[in-house]
């Protein structure tokens, strides 16, 4: 997919989507992901399933179904950022 275009210009890693997705429960997700990554200094992969499970085990029972998050993964090499 286009994870490989990234990849090949030299992007260490890439988050993206399996499938289509929820645009407000994408939302949700990447400002956990973002929080976690830059405000408690987690790696992009860590940061990514830590994001996953408290959309998981939240109180938003709508986003705790696996179709909203878990179709995100990390793409690539390991990377601190």
């Amino acid at each position: 997919g286009l994870s490989r275009t990234f990849l090949a210009q030299g992007v260490p890693l890439v988050i993206a989507t399996q499938w289509a997705v929820d645009s407000r429960a994408t939302t949700a997700l990447m400002e956990k992901f973002h929080h976690y990554r830059k405000r408690e200094a987690m790696s992009s992969n860590r940061a990514l399933r830590k994001a996953q499970r408290e959309l998981a085990t939240g109180p938003n029972s709508k986003l705790r179904s696996p179709y909203y998050w878990a179709g995100f993964a990390g793409f690539g090499g390991y990377t601190e950022f």
